[in-house]
């Protein structure tokens, strides 16, 4: 039977064929079942909703953290090549500034004395920059004899 108000009206005969003029009204209510009240509804859309933000909020924060996890990961190789790349850095300036003082021996020792007794090590700046590049390694990759005229960079 459906939920609802209800009223039941009954009148009796007997046995004798009579009839009750009056007969008996009787009211009442067929509550719901919990599954179709209003608030139990109301609790089931509330507790989907809920669910379907939990869901959301948790799979958002695994992506966070994922990304998280990659942008961690780009830092330390970042760190990594920067930290390479100052190391080149230092050893190409070291190695220059080693370039430049042997030059500027060579330049003195050239002043000193004529271009014949000059020793062949600094007699000329190709002899130089051999030499330097025999002495430091690393740079000599960005050395190249392509690159110079007359034992200088273009």
């Amino acid at each position: 039977m459906p939920s609802g108000h209800y009223e039941f009206e009954v009148t009796a005969g007997n046995e004798a064929g009579v009839w009750n003029q009056t007969g008996f009204n009787l009211s009442f209510d067929v509550r719901p079942f919990v599954w179709q009240t209003w608030w139990f509804r109301a609790l089931l859309v509330m507790t989907f909703t809920t669910a379907v933000i939990a869901m959301v909020r948790y799979v958002s924060f695994r992506r966070l953290r994922a990304r998280m996890r990659l942008l961690e990961q780009q830092a330390v190789l970042d760190k990594e090549r920067a930290r390479i790349a100052k190391d080149l850095h230092d050893d190409l300036g070291a190695s220059m500034t080693q370039m430049t003082l042997m030059l500027e021996l060579a330049l003195q020792q050239r002043l000193k004395t004529s271009a014949s007794s000059c020793e062949p090590a600094c007699s000329s700046p190709s002899a130089i920059r051999r030499r330097t590049q025999k002495s430091c390694s690393p740079p000599t990759r960005f050395w190249n004899s392509s690159e110079t005229e007359h034992g200088s960079p273009r």
